[in-house]
């Protein structure tokens, strides 16, 4: 069986809900540069998806955003990522479609709950994070509870490229930036 573990999915109401600030937009005119494959959650989208997966013989993918909507706000992150895990755990098509639950970080007490809730409730197969969240590489001590959590669960980790490099001065510094993570044209990343 092929499985695409890297496919994105954008469901409507998460895009109406973060707006501009998480591209690209749903039902609006996609910017030159920016792919340009079924993403949403339209009928249309999905049959497109499904179209583009059986001619590259995919038989199933699993679901995530272009990029986490971490926010430093906690209670704007715990809606928005609650709105990708709902809108991933509804499909119709569960023999096709998967989803990794997204945390809303760098919020530690209620990514563990929507970890729960993602794995006991909406069958999420495992966990994607971002290398990077809020300038911040994902590799620090104050996200060990997170992985402390995976661990017991015996869950599986998709860490999602950005264009920094994970923060870390041992590939920045040697330019090695494009064998850890891809460099982001339409969101421009940086290590604080």
């Amino acid at each position: 069986m092929i499985v695409d573990v890297h496919a994105h999915y954008i469901p409507k109401n998460f895009s109406d809900f973060m707006g501009d600030r998480f591209l690209p937009r749903v039902g609006f005119p996609v910017r030159a540069g920016i792919a340009r494959h079924p993403v949403s959650d339209s009928q249309e989208d999905i049959s497109g998806r499904f179209e583009v997966m059986d001619a590259a013989g995919v038989e199933k993918q699993v679901l995530s955003p272009h990029w986490p909507p971490y926010s430093p706000d906690e209670r704007e992150g715990v809606r928005a990522v609650q709105m990708l895990n709902d809108g991933y755990a509804a499909h119709r098509y569960p023999e096709r479609i998967a989803s990794y639950v997204m945390l809303p970080l760098p919020h530690i007490d209620v990514a563990l709950r929507e970890m729960e809730r993602g794995f006991e409730q909406l069958g999420c197969v495992g966990v994607n994070m971002n290398i990077i969240c809020l300038n911040r590489s994902v590799a620090e001590t104050e996200f060990e509870p997170i992985y402390e959590e995976m661990n017991r669960r015996g869950s599986i980790l998709f860490v999602h490229p950005a264009g920094t490099g994970i923060c870390s001065h041992f590939i920045n510094d040697y330019r090695l930036r494009a064998a850890v993570g891809s460099r982001s044209k339409t969101r421009p990343l940086s290590c604080t």
